[in-house]
């Protein structure tokens, strides 16, 4: 559904639009907020970089009957012409593991690295330990399904097209009740239905594009006629200034809910 996306340009908006506002609304940066380039190799000498690794997870991007891609034992069957082509999800958490000298993404980490400084000179912080520089590739008419992250994500679109959709109106299909259900189990969230494309705001992803996508907001992402493949950065317990979110609240709270319910649980059972 054709809607209009905001365009982030410099970092005084930015500091003021992260959090995501109300209704909570992803955005594109551009300009001075990420003027990075990343020349990739070809995209066999990707797939091959990093396949084989242990930390790699492959699943089919054509969804089940639940909505949700599942396994692809067929796809270490195949030839790297196949695979390329073929409709697989792949993704790591971890793209460092691929940024030595003569790896694939030689040269991706000082491009991660000058955005986190950028971050901190403007009065952010976050988690980084837990951040994660995650490679995300999907065959033709891939999907990922419908789900939310648990953190606010820098998603840099480096390779072929993709749509990236999300909600206009999240509150009404992901109250506090779903998010308080599901945080932290984004995987299996269900879509609910009744979603028409009037409730939907699509962006198509061009290579060299850049979407900041806020924390707990449901959003499904699907590649179009090529394979793609996307960096996506995570920032837990993101802070300006000293400040968290309101829905950054919310999550600890669902947390700490979970660990006194959880305590309880176990004293009962003690007691029995």
């Amino acid at each position: 559904m054709t809607h209009e996306i905001a365009v982030v340009t410099t970092w005084e908006e930015f500091r003021e639009r992260w959090m995501g506002g109300r209704p909570r609304q992803n955005f594109l940066l551009r300009g001075a907020m990420f003027p990075y380039q990343f020349t990739s190799p070809p995209l066999p000498d990707v797939l091959e970089g990093v396949r084989e690794d242990e930390g790699t997870r492959i699943l089919c991007g054509v969804v089940d009957e639940t909505g949700k891609p599942g396994p692809y034992p067929e796809f270490q069957q195949m030839t790297t012409e196949q695979a390329v082509q073929s409709s697989a999800l792949v993704a790591h958490f971890d793209s460092r593991r691929f940024g030595g000298p003569g790896q694939v993404f030689e040269g991706a980490a000082k491009i991660f690295d000058a955005w986190h400084d950028d971050l901190r000179q403007h009065g952010f912080s976050w988690n980084e330990p837990m951040a994660q520089r995650a490679l995300f590739w999907g065959g033709p008419h891939c999907h990922s399904g419908y789900h939310y992250d648990s953190s606010y994500v820098l998603a840099w679109q480096v390779v072929g097209r993709k749509r990236f959709c999300w909600l206009k109106d999240p509150e009404k299909w992901c109250p506090h009740e779903v998010r308080r259900d599901n945080a932290d189990f984004y995987d299996r969230m269900p879509c609910p239905p009744g979603i028409t494309p009037d409730d939907v705001i699509e962006c198509e992803m061009q290579p060299g594009d850049v979407l900041w996508n806020i924390m707990l907001t449901p959003h499904w992402v699907y590649s179009l006629d090529e394979t793609c493949y996307s960096f996506n950065l995570t920032h837990f317990d993101l802070r300006c200034d000293g400040q968290a979110s309101p829905i950054e609240e919310e999550l600890k709270e669902i947390r700490r809910e979970r660990e006194r319910q959880q305590e309880m649980l176990t004293v009962q059972e003690k007691a029995a």
